[in-house]
């Protein structure tokens, strides 16, 4: 692309193919990562985060990037296509843009003959990839479902608590729109028999978690509060997401 239309038409290729994936992930709402960050970092580490993330899957195709907080599947397996199209369409122009040289036609016909091999190599190699693995893994490769979807998966597709609970691990922005007053409800059912009975997967770190907006009853908060070892209400401070969440004074930086 670069010999024969200069950066221009490289930049317009590759830099637009990078815009439709941004612009859909933005549509999808599945631009953010999931980690719980303020609005500014996240906005960075989101729009970083995702264009390394797509030039990675591009040049390597590495599969462990299909996963829903990445690429996601269906978007993996529309990369390895365009990547085929991409380089068969790079040695057509390059082979049309040499017919008018005569020194360079043979060259033009050697690069559209082993860019046309690439290709094909490239989608038989994925065909029969797919072809050999388990037939329960291959619609994984396919797959529409979102980030933030999956995210919330770890409340809705597991009955104990322990598993339930996770969901505070990720960024409200994953899950608050969608589950934030199911979450809402079955937190402020069990969060006074926790704390009564201290289970040992609820920990300091699951404590300080807890936002203090879906806490219904104040002193209950202030409690879980207190109850952080090392930590005390006063001592709490915000956990940086505009959240209301905390961060007991033992388990900050130093």
């Amino acid at each position: 692309f670069y010999e024969v239309g200069g950066m221009k038409l490289f930049a317009a290729i590759f830099g637009g193919e990078m815009l439709v994936y941004l612009i859909q992930k933005i549509a999808r709402r599945d631009f953010y990562y999931w980690p719980p960050l303020p609005l500014g970092p996240r906005i960075f580490a989101a729009v970083v985060l995702r264009i390394v993330m797509k030039v990675v899957v591009d040049w390597t195709a590495l599969m462990q990037f299909r996963h829903p907080n990445e690429v996601g599947g269906l978007c993996f397996s529309i990369s390895i296509g365009v990547s085929a199209a991409f380089a068969l369409a790079a040695s057509l122009m390059y082979e049309a843009n040499s017919r008018s040289d005569e020194g360079q036609k043979s060259k033009g016909n050697d690069i559209l003959l082993v860019g046309g091999a690439c290709s094909a190599a490239l989608l038989a190699a994925y065909g029969l990839f797919l072809f050999s693995i388990k037939r329960r893994y291959v619609k994984t490769f396919f797959s529409t479902k979102m980030g933030f979807k999956f995210d919330q998966e770890d409340f809705t597709d597991f009955e104990d608590d322990e598993h339930k609970l996770g969901i505070f691990d990720y960024g409200e922005h994953q899950w608050r729109k969608d589950i934030g007053e199911e979450v809402r409800v079955w937190l402020n059912e069990r969060l006074e028999g926790w704390l009564n009975t201290d289970p040992s997967w609820f920990t300091d770190v699951h404590k300080a978690s807890i936002p203090e907006w879906i806490v219904d009853d104040n002193n209950l908060f202030q409690r879980l509060r207190s109850e952080i070892k090392g930590g005390s209400t006063s001592e709490a401070k915000d956990n940086g997401t505009g959240d209301g969440g905390i961060v007991p004074s033992s388990l900050e930086e130093p």
